[in-house]
């Protein structure tokens, strides 16, 4: 101590002889005074950390002990030492089961990030969860191995759970936007979603990441100390975890800026390059081989599943938590989306299309950006089934909710200031049947923020397709954040409750039926065309189109092969546009980009000469025979040639604009005639609602599949994310719409505002 505080004081004293050109000058006035500062700092808090590691509380000194040791190898032993001690003094058990264990350790991490408050960590690492845990792991080694799992995957969810215990979710919301101009790079979102997305993957596999973790030693390349993958995807998944324990979505713009560039870091590390971004399925099956083999080394130490008996009765509230939900329960409406298509629509209630919007009433415009916002529903009150619930709402007029859907979707109004959100009443004496045109600056779908399209944007997508909803009473469940915790059963319970009530007003399951419409052989076969050939001429691989699974109709009408022509379009200029984002690494490199783009050009110039071809076809008429087999044979002439993948980007489409063409058939019976049943029944499972997606509720309490948005007063409407609506909010998450009570007496739905929750 004596000695790092003689450095401090020597330092300035040895360094400012050897600069002679700062004698006297304007700089060194500045420079020496804070130089002075800076040291009085150092040297106040090399003291007082002194001090605290003689005179402090006994956690206090042994926590800074371990931090002063343990960034030392030479002093491992005594690390071990005294990571024995703090086990000791904290009464830790090392045994899960143990009720009391998880408030031992939540004790322990809390007076860790004291001690690095009140002492921070000079010339230091600061005191690290992780890698006290890791040394506790070696105390933990006097107990069973099956229990070391146990107790590291609790001490690891205590510690996420407390990671951000105090902080105001909202806050880091309103930061997100301003931090992520700061990584708003493409090619780093991509790398930060693909990180997040193997994070998800290996929450799937419980145990299995965290005993990788632990059992897999760091590797050594070229005399450097280098972490495994799976260490480094376990890191990912440990902040995942954190910010699920911290009650909040799972996007990472929520995240701290520090936290946002560690995934970028994570994520060059796990794909060992920081430009190549298209080798997601390689990487899967390495983890997923990695995670394979975790696996059955998790499951030789895990007990067996519980008797069949068990889980059935568990799936059973008790006594004790049907009392709680039947006192919890609050009355909703629940939205059904018309089923099955084809159905005639009453009343004037629905999702998605475009609202009855008066001239009187202006459509609404973001707070902050001024663009035109997305409409996502309308509710005519008068067509309400007169309840308890829905005596709050007036009797009368129509209820129009809006949303700016940008790529973040990050929702962050208030009563007093509701910027990305708008509610629209229209009494009932303005109440039209006429729908009103888009704007014109409406912005796509999932556009980059305050623009009017972006990478990420559905392109030409401004408008969801209509879908009527009939409406039913369900009973909802409130519950505060205490009774959840003292009951963890309760949310599922309560999510259980709700789902079987609206499994009875839904169809049975439906599955997708569509098949592949181009298939890749690496044989050469008859009536083929070929993808590539070898220096040889040799044929590589060889695709077929096969359409006869859509039906005899295929591609149906006009409206149809427009959609897929540009769709075509939009998949090329993507392309062409991620490439742009790619630097090439050599010459070589360069010659085959340039080659490749040249190409694109050329599919691109064709795509435009088809759609320019088609222009004139009616939208909702069925094709002439003529007309389809042209059709067919323009996509099986550009699947001879095989070069850059066109049978996927054909796949993707076709695939596309049918699902689409399939939700606008709901209201449009002339595009239902011309699609036929063969495209109803290839999407069935997409189209039909479902508990899983379909959670459509007016009032009612908040919902419990995700985060609550509950920031008090009613909630007016739950969205869920529903992909037969083509919904997705957050990380497929839910949007709620609230309004307080006072402005809802008086009709003030000017003030009601949105949020957004996601997994």
């Amino acid at each position: 101590m004596l000695f790092r505080v003689f450095v401090y004081i020597a330092l300035p004293f040895a360094i400012f002889p050897f600069v002679p050109f700062l004698k006297g000058s304007t700089l060194s006035i500045v420079l020496l005074p804070v130089l002075i500062i800076l040291i009085a700092i150092l040297v106040g808090l090399s003291i007082r950390e002194a001090m605290l590691r003689r005179f402090g509380s006994k956690a206090t000194r042994l926590l800074l002990k371990f931090r002063w040791y343990s960034g030392n190898p030479r002093h491992h032993k005594k690390v071990e030492v005294l990571a024995d001690k703090i086990a000791e003094h904290f009464n830790l058990t090392f045994d899960a089961s143990d009720p009391e264990e998880a408030k031992r350790l939540e004790t322990m991490f809390k007076s860790l990030r004291a001690t690095n408050r009140t002492s921070p960590p000079v010339f230091q690492y600061p005191l690290s969860p992780k890698r006290l845990l890791q040394k506790l792991a070696v105390s933990a080694e006097r107990v069973p191995e099956e229990k070391q799992l146990q107790f590291l995957n609790l001490a690891f969810a205590v510690n996420a759970r407390t990671l951000n215990a105090g902080t105001n979710p909202g806050i880091l919301a309103r930061m997100a936007r301003s931090w992520n101009r700061l990584v708003s790079d493409v090619l780093w979102q991509k790398k930060i979603r693909h990180v997040e997305e193997l994070a998800q993957i290996g929450k799937s596999d419980p145990g299995a990441h965290w005993y990788l973790y632990y059992s897999e030693e760091p590797r050594t390349h070229g005399g450097k100390p280098a972490k495994p993958k799976a260490y480094l995807w376990a890191v990912a998944t440990s902040m995942f975890n954190a910010v699920d324990m911290a009650e909040r979505p799972v996007n990472v713009r929520f995240l701290p800026l520090g936290y946002q560039r560690r995934l970028i870091a994570l994520g060059v590390a796990i794909e060992g390059s920081d430009r190549d971004y298209e080798r997601k399925r390689r990487s899967h099956r390495k983890f997923a081989d990695i995670l394979r083999r975790a696996r059955q080394l998790v499951e030789l130490t895990e007990e067996g599943p519980a008797p069949c008996t068990e889980a059935q009765e568990a799936d059973q509230p008790s006594g004790e938590i049907a009392a709680l939900l039947d006192a919890q329960s609050v009355p909703g409406i629940y939205l059904r989306r018309l089923w099955p298509i084809g159905q005639e629509a009453t009343g004037h209630s629905y999702l998605g299309g475009r609202p009855c919007l008066p001239s009187s009433i202006a459509w609404p415009l973001h707070g902050e950006t001024g663009l035109p916002m997305h409409f996502l529903a309308q509710i005519d009150c008068s067509d309400l089934p007169k309840s308890e619930a829905t005596s709050v709402l007036p009797a009368e007029g129509q209820l129009m909710f809006f949303a700016d859907l940008d790529e973040e979707m990050v929702w962050e109004d208030t009563p007093d200031a509701p910027a990305a959100t708008r509610v629209v009443y229209v009494p009932a004496d303005q109440v039209t049947n006429q729908e009103a045109e888009l704007p014109d600056l409406l912005p796509e779908i999932n556009h980059a923020y305050g623009e009017p399209s972006g990478y990420f944007a559905r392109k030409g997508v401004k408008e969801y397709a209509k879908w009527p909803v009939t409406y039913h009473p369900v009973n909802t469940f409130s519950m505060s954040p205490d009774q959840e915790r003292s009951n963890p059963d309760l949310a599922s319970h309560a999510q259980q409750a709700l789902n079987n009530q609206l499994s009875g007003l839904l169809p049975e399951q439906q599955n997708n039926t569509q098949t592949r419409l181009f298939s890749v052989d690496e044989r050469p076969t008859e009536n083929v065309h070929h993808l590539a050939t070898d220096d040889a001429g040799k044929p590589l691989k060889t695709v077929s189109f096969d359409p006869s699974s859509r039906g005899p109709r295929f591609p149906y009408c006009g409206a149809v092969i427009k959609g897929i022509g540009l769709a075509l379009a939009q998949e090329v200029a993507q392309r062409q546009e991620t490439m742009k984002l790619r630097a090439p690494k050599n010459e070589e490199e360069q010659a085959r980009n340039d080659a490749t783009s040249r190409d694109l050009n050329d599919l691109l110039e064709e795509i435009n000469k088809f759609c320019s071809d088609i222009a004139d076809t009616p939208d909702k008429t069925p094709l002439e025979p003529e007309m389809r087999k042209a059709v067919i044979d323009w996509l099986q002439t550009q699947a001879r040639h095989g070069k850059l993948g066109f049978h996927i980007m054909a796949e993707r489409a076709i695939g596309t604009t049918l699902l689409q063409s399939a939700q606008k058939a709901v209201t449009d019976k002339s595009i239902r005639d011309c699609l036929g049943p063969e495209v109803f029944s290839c999407y069935a499972g997409t189209l039909a609602p479902s508990p899983n997606q379909s959670e459509h509720i007016l009032l009612g309490a908040t919902q419990s599949k995700t985060n609550s948005t509950e920031q008090g007063g009613i909630k007016l409407l739950t969205l869920d994310s529903d992909y037969g609506m083509g919904f997705m909010f957050c990380d497929l998450g839910m949007a709620e719409f609230w309004i307080m009570p006072e402005d809802l007496k008086e009709l003030r739905f000017d003030r009601a505002y949105g949020a957004t929750a996601g997994f």
